[in-house]
């Protein structure tokens, strides 16, 4: 949460992708939780009920008007989790993408200009 501005409670949603999906397995000290550090639970949506304004670490001010701040990845989380892989980068949305944007460094100019490489 950034430490100045709107802000209020939030609920998240998050899915438990299972402990394959941990990347921190045999860390000394580490357990998965939600919020925690390795990759197993996925959030998937989260509402922030805006209600203050947070002027410093310890100080909240009521807004004069409240609202509801939604998010949900449509396109990476669902995909993410339909295709069950472990990045957005591989679903099928972007991977032919990024596919298309991989050249070899022989396409590369030899005067060390960079240009966009061929298509095809």
């Amino acid at each position: 949460m950034p430490k100045t501005g709107p802000c209020g409670p939030c609920s998240e949603i998050h899915i438990d992708r299972g402990l394959a999906y941990c990347d921190l397995q045999g860390t000394p000290g580490h357990t998965c939780q939600v919020n925690g550090d390795c990759k197993r639970f996925l959030e998937l949506w989260n509402l922030v009920f805006i209600q203050y304004n947070r002027a410093s670490p310890t100080d909240l001010e009521p807004l004069p008007a409240k609202h509801v701040d939604t998010g949900m990845g449509l396109e990476a989380n669902c995909l993410r989790v339909a295709k069950d892989v472990d990045s957005n980068y591989k679903t099928d949305l972007l991977s032919p993408l990024l596919m298309s944007f991989s050249f070899s460094p022989d396409t590369l100019p030899k005067n060390g200009l960079t240009t966009s490489p061929p298509i095809g």
